[in-house]
């Protein structure tokens, strides 16, 4: 192991096999530097791999192994082939031995007798330049490793003034799975995905044309077949007197993020569609009586038609119960048709109106299996919140009908859910609580998670609580939690009224 631990100076190596030379040198260069020597030319490989040497002062001249020799071994070692080597010579006029001199690696001849200074000159210059290029050695690894990591990590692309790439980092053909010989000579129409429209490319072109900065994302192919999404930032690149010559694209891979969104746009439309079974679903309770009241008059009027029971006054009491009844149909369409189309658009409403009718679209349902409604809810307030009135609607709706479903299985003698609204600084707090038995810590932990249900498949795919928790935090900025209590759940949603 080389010995550079508390290197004071730089350390020359002398390899001369006259030690009144080596004497003479050592007293000349030991103040400035420190000195390793030896006699023999076969030893400085050892000498070389134990210390760290910056110069090599060398006679030509010797019996066991002459200079040049030893000046070849030392420049054929790959880690020693930079070392300065000054020869000694006594006739540096000598134009063979100069050639030779060169030729085995040398960069400086020093004749005897020496001049001291001009000896020190020569060594301060050639270890200088020697640490000059090390330093620009190193500077290069750090440039390679650097351009390494970039090209191994960052997907980007080069151009000419055509779209012809002429440059790609190796993220991007690992990603797109071409070789760069491949890339290299094409333009991108290579990796283009025939899902990405005419419209998309044409307005990217016209704004690095411009030479502006296009940004936006692109659906790709790889080589075998798979997409692949990138959010690629694409800008014109220049030359070092700026003349605009191409252009280069920075991309980072999306495809997950795109996934993701796609799957949540599946699961929200999945979410729709059970919404509006479920409207449906209230519809036909709405219904169930006028239409029975319709039905029961009509037969009535039939029966007393064909006995010959005639009254005027009771014929005219049972078509104004049927009118009566079909406009409680007429009203039920027009109050259910405000929530078929589940817009998110956001506008001002009064949040116990908003409540109220929540409320009364379930409310028959809620009859129906006898559980009781408790309304703490003052609605004689009127407080201004601004909404996406459908999608809040059934959101509550979606509340009520998850709590129904845990209190019939749970089939307590008295049922019940209870409603309240408080009004606190400038937020609304509603809490919706059951007697429904509650939820396991596990399952309380993912109730508003997409496909999660505690019910038989055919109750729902359990996403009716995923759209509620997406509607009350991404649409209506608010927060939504579930906990159990002692003998059920309670949903707690709180809204900004600003």
């Amino acid at each position: 192991m080389k010995n550079v631990v508390d290197r004071i100076s730089k350390t020359l190596l002398i390899i001369d096999d006259d030690e009144s030379n080596v004497s003479f040198l050592n007293n000349i260069l030991k103040e400035k530097y420190s000195i390793k020597s030896t006699y023999n030319g076969n030893n400085a490989l050892n000498i070389l791999d134990k210390f760290e040497i910056d110069l090599v002062l060398l006679d030509i001249e010797m019996p066991l192994i002459n200079g040049f020799e030893v000046a070849k071994k030392i420049k054929s070692q790959i880690e020693y082939k930079d070392i300065p080597i000054i020869f000694i010579t006594a006739n540096r006029n000598d134009e063979e031995t100069l050639v030779k001199g060169f030729e085995s690696g040398a960069k400086d001849f020093i004749t005897k007798p020496f001049n001291p200074k001009e000896l020190e000159v020569r060594i301060k210059t050639h270890i200088t330049s020697y640490e000059q290029k090390k330093i620009i050695k190193e500077d290069i690894k750090k440039i390679e490793l650097r351009d390494k990591i970039i090209s191994d990590y960052l997907i980007f692309s080069e151009t000419d003034l055509n779209g012809v790439i002429t440059n790609v980092s190796q993220a991007f053909c690992e990603l797109s799975e071409y070789s760069a010989d491949e890339l290299i000579g094409n333009t991108h129409r290579i990796v283009r995905h025939p899902d990405t429209s005419n419209t998309l490319f044409k307005e990217l072109w016209e704004t690095i044309t411009a030479q502006k900065t296009w940004t936006g994302e692109i659906k790709n192919r790889t080589k075998s077949g798979h997409y692949y999404w990138v959010l690629a930032n694409i800008s014109p690149n220049y030359d070092e007197k700026g003349n605009h010559i191409g252009y280069i694209s920075i991309r980072q891979e999306i495809t997950a993020k795109k996934d993701h969104e796609l799957q949540q746009e599946i699961q929200f439309k999945e979410a729709k569609m059970n919404a509006l079974n479920e409207l449906i679903s209230n519809i036909s309770h709405h219904w169930r009586q006028p239409l029975s009241v319709i039905s029961t008059t009509a037969s009535g009027l039939k029966i007393e038609y064909e006995y010959d029971m005639f009254d005027k006054d009771n014929y005219l009491n049972s078509l104004d119960a049927i009118v009566s009844s079909t406009q409680s149909l007429s009203e039920t369409i027009n109050e259910f048709s405000q929530y078929i189309n589940l817009d998110e658009n956001l506008d001002d409403y009064i949040l116990e109106e908003q409540l109220k009718l929540a409320i009364d679209l379930i409310r028959p349902i809620l009859s129906s299996h006898g559980i009781n409604i408790i309304e703490n809810i003052d609605y004689n307030n009127k407080t201004t919140i601004k909404l996406s009135k459908s999608l809040f609607i059934q959101s509550i709706v979606n509340i009520f009908n998850n709590s129904i479903d845990a209190i019939l299985l749970k089939n307590n003698q008295e049922k019940y859910i209870d409603v309240s609204l408080n009004i606190v600084d400038d937020f609304a707090e509603l809490n919706i609580k059951d007697n429904g038995g509650g939820l396991s810590k596990e399952n309380i932990a993912s109730i508003f998670e997409p496909y999660f249900t505690t019910k038989h498949k055919s109750k729902g795919k359990g996403l009716s609580l995923y759209m509620t928790h997406r509607t009350i935090c991404e649409t209506l900025n608010g927060t939504i939690n579930a906990e159990n209590t002692d003998n059920g759940v309670l949903i707690s949603i709180k809204l900004p009224l600003n």
